[in-house]
């Protein structure tokens, strides 16, 4: 299954491996290790954040 996020923010998203006192940046940390797969498409309106979710076989897509 593929889940579109859209997101009106300019900025570019990157995977960050924060601290443990940061209150932010644990989003696509998280997307990371629960997903097949995801990836990040800009578009006139924003960005869009996608992924794609394990099939429960314990396989990736």
């Amino acid at each position: 299954m593929v889940r579109p996020l859209r997101r009106a923010q300019p900025t570019w998203l990157v995977l960050r491996h924060p601290g443990t006192d940061d209150e932010m940046g644990r989003s696509l940390l998280l997307l990371d290790a629960v997903t097949a797969r995801w990836g990040v498409t800009q578009n006139a309106r924003g960005k869009t954040v996608w992924c794609e979710l394990p099939d429960g076989s314990g396989s990736p897509l």
